[in-house]
């Protein structure tokens, strides 16, 4: 949640109006070396991806900082499947970055616990049901700081002080990355068991289902070559789903390379795709030629036409290919 509105002009308890309205900390934001953003407006979306069993989005800010600094947040949803309960994360990408990040985040809750210490924070969240439900924050990129802030929770009908979580990252060079998984949960979604596997300039994370499904994710700030798990990728974040030793999707975000085992494709240009076994869902801002490859794989669907080729030109835009066996 961000602050919310009670009223034009009101503060609640020992927050002042400046703070709930003016104040960007008071909302699910980045900062850079802890300063306020320069305007509320941001650039708006740059790219989104809808599939089956998965969303992303990713949006733009430049205005919110000094000189030639700029935010492109990421957000996506990994859909309830496969047994496994359904996850979001969030990969910040800050261009020329400062001195340190700072990343506020508000679940809508004071009643919150450490699990590990600069890594896993939750949140017992009870508004609207009668059971408890919970959100768990991973840091999947280390921090050098964490708090636990108070912040003002307002509406018409009901307003509170949560706790919200305020972390502190290092940054320096063109490009710093920061990779954070959210993750709700109950007593009928069990919440998966995480494994940090941030390496150099890689932030990764495994996630194992109770359902026996593993999912590896990993953001990098550099864009040269990585090795995740098993998974070689070329790009800008990196998420992949197996079940027992099989690949069941994979999602690269403006990257060129991935590879699982026998599945995977190039590209001579930066796309962001989801793969499954027999679908991709697929968007580039420049249009790409892309090679597939998967066991048995003959043909491409390419918006319902066939390629009859397993390597395909694409126009710029969104496109929807089936891999045919």
């Amino acid at each position: 949640m961000n602050s919310g509105y009670n009223g034009w002009g009101r503060g609640f308890e020992d927050f002042t109006w400046k703070d709930i309205h003016d104040s960007a900390v008071a909302s699910n934001v980045l900062l850079v070396d802890g300063e306020n953003h320069l305007e509320k407006g941001a650039d708006g979306v740059v790219e989104s991806l809808l599939a089956d069993g998965f969303g992303y989005v990713c949006g733009r800010a430049s205005r919110a900082f000094e000189g030639t600094t700029a935010h492109n947040r990421s957000f996506a949803f990994v859909h309830p499947q496969d047994g496994a309960p359904g996850w979001f994360f969030l990969v910040d990408e800050v261009e020329n970055p400062g001195q340190r990040l700072n990343v506020a985040l508000h679940p809508a809750s004071a009643d919150v616990s450490t699990d590990i210490p600069d890594e896993a924070y939750t949140w017992k969240i009870r508004r609207r049901k009668p059971t408890d439900t919970y959100l768990t924050i991973h840091l999947a990129t280390s921090p050098s700081a964490v708090e636990m802030r108070d912040g003002p929770l307002t509406g018409h009908s009901q307003s509170f002080i949560g706790k919200y979580l305020y972390a502190t990252y290092p940054a320096s060079g063109h490009r710093a990355s920061v990779l954070t998984l959210l993750l709700p949960h109950d007593d009928d979604h069990p919440r998966p068991a995480i494994t940090r596997l941030s390496v150099g300039d890689v932030s990764a994370a495994r996630l194992e289902h109770a359902s026996g499904a593993s999912d590896i994710i990993a953001s990098a700030a550099s864009e040269r070559s990585h090795e995740t798990e098993g998974a070689e990728w070329d790009g800008r974040s990196m998420l992949y789903r197996r079940i027992n030793d099989t690949l069941a999707f994979a999602f690269l975000r403006l990257g060129t390379r991935f590879q699982w085992q026998n599945t995977g494709f190039e590209s001579d240009r930066p796309v962001s795709l989801l793969l499954s076994e027999s679908n991709v869902s697929l968007t580039s801002a420049g249009g790409c030629q892309i090679t597939f490859r998967s066991p048995n794989l003959q043909s491409i669907l390419v918006d319902g036409l066939d390629a009859e080729s397993t390597t395909v030109e694409l126009r710029p835009g969104s496109h929807t290919l089936s891999l045919i066996s």
